[in-house]
């Protein structure tokens, strides 16, 4: 990754920003191959002075991976290896003079150590990024963060060899990158803009006018062949009889082709007749031909079997595997027919043993059925006219059916009850466990990291308008800081429907508003992550208008969204580095570096 010329000298000044470890070395073992022609940190770079014993003895600037001598000096890993890869084992060091052995060189980890924890400004000073950090977090804020560090293309792979700042890439992707992909206007493909030209030469869609100029001007191309050959009227026509000889041919709109079928009958006959006379010469050529190379094809053949007859050995071998093959097949026959006997024995037993397993199924059935039949049948006696046990019974029934009504009215009111406050805990639990999952994911350190499964169905659905909007899980500056969350348009919003992704900052009612204070003031980044090499993230930062109605404090469960409708083009989507495994993250951050704790 480039970064600013201006403030890092003449060497390499490519590479001295460019992600590697070479602001954090107490994390690696092993520094990166660029280092070695690397000179050390500009001191404009450091906000306050730094210290003589952190800077290196032969460039004079402050030590990037630095190494200590048997002497005690200290000097940058690329400045070292440059001073000593020519010299003996023995070395003089160029600032102290004392002697020292090549092998005395060492890590300093207690230098690095100490420079991580120096205050610097960003490497992109001169192009305009204006943050501060500690030395340690250089590189993520260079990878992840500056807006002005420079970096490679999406499709650089692709053969972009643009490098744009970070805070440019969204324009480059959507109206310069010749390797973005655009819609045809015809088809609705999406297509490298590069290619474009050369596509709709051959889009079936593409509307083209007629090649003979007949005044047809808006033609699909999948229909042009068919238009020529059926309609067009200056499509030139030639006579059924042109293969055999007939010269005759007129535009479509004379239709005088009928008339000279008619006229030359005999002519046509005469030229297929003279056709089918050459026709009949060649035919008997080839027969000829066809004949001779039998008759050489067989003595050929005859004269090689006569060569393997005389080597031998070949039929021999034939003869004495055809012998095996019989000696086989008479041993394989009568276990062939064992088996098929096996077969049908085992057939016979299973549809006996399925019979008696059906037939000890049903005997408890037809046993109930019968108690069933016998009850049936004596309710039937005591309910005739005149029975005494009819009387009996009726009276009695009708003291239990009011019985039973009672107890049945009871019970079902209490089941009512019941079921209404089952109702009630279900709704009950079903919203802890929505504010479980909203504490899981919840954080407390301004940053959201938002992850959308299922990319493909949502943003169709977001296409034929079934949900236009997508919520995230909220998040907070702190543990009782400001509370917001994240609302993406995935077919865009206001002047970004239908082109562009649009994304939102929402602030949210909190516990805490009355602490803290208002109206908001962080610094906003919105993000869409690069899931592929984790370098080129699509970014856009906003400071809060304080006099905007989006960053008060809420009266209501969350203000009016505020954001960036034209975030990204949704051609963006179509690379895999964005929407990766039909997932799409958004990170959000909140500058918290100075939010009030309440």
């Amino acid at each position: 990754m480039a970064s600013s010329a201006s403030s890092l000298g003449p060497l390499q000044t490519d590479v001295l920003f460019s992600g590697h470890a070479s602001f954090s070395p107490s994390i690696s073992t092993t520094p990166p191959q660029s280092l070695l022609e690397t000179e050390g940190i500009p001191l404009e770079t450091f906000i306050d002075e730094l210290d003589q014993q952190f800077r290196c003895i032969l460039c004079k600037k402050g030590l990037r991976w630095a190494m200590q001598a048997g002497c005690g000096c200290r000097s940058c890993y690329g400045c070292q290896y440059r001073f000593n890869k020519d010299l003996g084992e023995e070395l003089t060091c160029p600032h102290c003079g004392e002697a020292f052995l090549k092998q005395e060189i060492v890590k300093d980890n207690f230098a690095r150590k100490k420079l991580e924890k120096w205050k610097v400004y960003c490497a992109n000073r001169a192009r305009g990024c204006r943050e501060q950090m500690l030395l340690k977090m250089m590189d993520k804020h260079l990878q992840q963060e500056c807006d002005y560090e420079v970096i490679s293309c999406m499709y650089h792979s692709k053969g972009c060899l643009k490098r744009v700042q970070r805070n440019q890439l969204v324009q480059h992707l959507e109206k310069e990158c010749a390797f973005r992909r655009q819609k045809c206007g015809y088809c609705g493909d999406e297509i490298i803009v590069n290619e474009l030209e050369l596509h709709e030469k051959e889009c079936k869609k593409f509307l083209d006018t007629c090649p003979n100029k007949c005044g047809e001007e808006l033609i699909h191309k999948e229909k042009m062949q068919e238009h020529i050959t059926k309609t067009c009227p200056l499509e030139v026509i030639r006579c059924f009889f042109t293969p055999f000889g007939c010269s005759y041919k007129e535009e479509r709109r004379t239709r005088k082709m009928d008339s000279h079928m008619s006229e030359y009958q005999v002519y046509h006959l005469q030229i297929v007749t003279e056709h089918i006379k050459n026709m009949d010469l060649v035919l008997n050529e080839l027969r000829l031909f066809k004949d001779q190379g039998k008759k050489m094809a067989t003595e050929g053949m005859t004269e090689k079997m006569q060569g393997l007859e005389i080597s031998g050995g070949l039929k021999q071998s034939l003869a004495k595997f055809e012998k095996q093959i019989r000696d086989l097949q008479k041993m394989i026959a009568p276990r062939v027919e064992q088996i098929d006997s096996l077969e049908d024995n085992i057939n016979k037993l299973a549809k006996q043993e399925t019979v008696m397993e059906i037939q000890k199924s049903l005997k408890p059935i037809e046993e109930d059925q019968t108690a069933m039949k016998s009850r049936i049948l004596a309710l039937e006696q005591r309910q005739k006219p005149g029975s005494s046990d009819s009387n009996i019974t009726g009276e009695t029934s009708v003291t239990m059916t009011g019985v039973t009504t009672s107890a049945l009215s009871a019970s079902s009111s209490r089941l009512t009850t019941m079921e209404n406050q089952m109702g009630m805990h279900a709704v009950r639990i079903a919203e802890h466990d929505l504010r479980f999952q909203v504490l899981e994911t919840a954080s407390h350190d301004g940053t959201l990291l938002w992850k959308i499964k299922d990319f493909a169905r949502r943003k169709r659905d977001a296409d034929i308008g079934k949900t236009l909007s997508l919520y995230s899980q909220p998040f907070y500056t702190s543990r009782y800081g400001y509370k917001m969350c994240a609302r993406i348009y995935l077919n865009g919003d206001g002047m970004g429907k239908g082109t562009h992704v649009s994304l939102f900052f929402v602030v949210m009612r909190g516990d805490c508003d009355a602490l803290l204070p208002w109206p908001f003031r962080q610094k906003v980044t919105l993000m869409l992550l690069d899931q592929d090499t984790g370098r080129r993230h699509l970014s856009d930062s906003f400071r809060p208008d304080p006099a905007s109605s989006s960053f008060g404090r809420p009266t209501t469960e969350m203000n009016i969204a505020s954001g960036c409708p034209l975030f990204v083009s949704q051609s963006v989507l179509s690379d895999p580095a964005y929407v990766k495994d039909n997932v799409m993250f958004i990170k959000v951050i909140v500058d918290v570096s100075d939010v009030v704790k309440p």
